[in-house]
């Protein structure tokens, strides 16, 4: 019987990450077949021997001001995935700039997210991964569960005011929506889009309708 490779770190994910199917889909990747034990529901889906964990993250922001362009989104992820170009065509629709999630202190704020056990190697191939971001360093106690090993979150480098990628909206609401409602509504209330909420902007466009 081949032995799990224990995690090193937790990386804490807050947009389409969240959607445990996609996390574990990366996780077999780097890691082969052995590290994912499948099933249907969300909490249940098991990555080296764990639980994906939904947790509040506190005094932090999360916001649409992640900047990347369509060539260099385009460009760069078709080094690292055969089928980038095919997806991105199908899901988001050129344009000239796309707003992604990112997240920044904000004293009094509270956002939901969650917690993907990796191995150190993992945690290097996802920030390879998530181009225009740097991983940080996230204190512990600004969690609401106790956690035994280091949390990193993916924060921008490339920050501007840009609009939502609409397709993106889509993806990380359905995401959230697999655990259940009240995390997909918490999602799109405490995500803001210049002085207002994800909620706000969506209700505008009839995204949801």
């Amino acid at each position: 019987m081949t032995s799990i490779e224990q995690a090193d770190v937790y990386a804490l994910v807050y947009g389409n990450m969240v959607n445990s199917e996609r996390a574990a889909d990366f996780i077999q990747h780097v890691s082969g077949q052995e590290a994912v034990d499948f099933d249907s529901n969300p909490s249940e889906i098991l990555v080296h021997g764990e639980h994906l964990k939904p947790v509040n993250l506190t005094n932090y922001r999360r916001d649409f001001t992640h900047e990347m362009s369509y060539d260099l989104l385009k460009d760069e992820w078709k080094k690292k995935f055969d089928t980038i170009e095919e997806f991105l065509s199908v899901q988001y629709p050129e344009t000239e700039n796309r707003g992604g999630l990112n997240i920044q202190p904000e004293t009094g704020s509270e956002i939901n997210s969650v917690l993907v056990p990796m191995t150190d190697e993992e945690l290097r191939v996802y920030e390879d991964m998530e181009l225009g971001y740097h991983l940080e360093n996230i204190p512990q106690e600004n969690i609401d569960i106790q956690v035994d090993r280091p949390v990193f979150a993916a924060v921008s480098h490339n920050k501007g005011d840009v609009d939502p990628m609409h397709g993106y909206v889509r993806d990380c609401a359905a995401s959230w929506s697999d655990w259940n409602e009240n995390q997909m509504e918490k999602f799109l209330k405490t995500t803001h889009v210049g002085e207002g909420t994800l909620y706000e902007w969506a209700s505008k466009r009839y995204f949801f309708q």
